[in-house]
């Protein structure tokens, strides 16, 4: 299945990932849309990290980076006089994939933790997006 989302927020890639948050769903999922990797550096990752569905799939993805970068030759108008050209549209637009193989390697208890943010946390977070009762 692909999904495609460029430019949407890390809220939305974590409720994607914690949907389908089990190997063989994983694994049957392609993601077109922002570099995880870049949204790992966004404000408040680092805290993030123990609890967000994207982020603990970060290491389980593979991310290859779609399109020219923002600013080279091949974006710019006028045969490369450095005036970007739309260029960064797309610029961190990645093809997101998770291996089946080692998706399955993992531990069953690692499929158990809990997605839930510290209380602290809650009214900060940018990757729980609860649904209304």
């Amino acid at each position: 299945v692909l999904f495609f989302m460029p430019h949407c927020g890390r809220a939305l890639y974590s409720n994607l990932v914690q949907h389908n948050w089990r190997p063989a769903s994983l694994a049957s999922m392609l993601v077109l849309g922002n570099s995880f990797a870049a949204l790992s550096g966004d404000p408040g990752a680092e805290r993030a990290a123990a609890w967000s569905p994207l982020f603990r799939a970060l290491p389980l993805a593979s991310e290859s980076p779609i399109g020219v970068p923002a600013g080279s030759a091949a974006t710019s108008r006028g045969g490369g006089s450095g005036e970007p050209l739309f260029a960064n549209a797309f610029n961190n637009t990645s093809l997101h994939a998770f291996d089946d193989d080692a998706l399955r390697a993992l531990p069953e208890g690692w499929w158990e933790r809990s997605f839930e943010p510290p209380p602290r946390e809650r009214l900060m977070s940018l990757d729980i997006v609860p649904a209304e009762a």
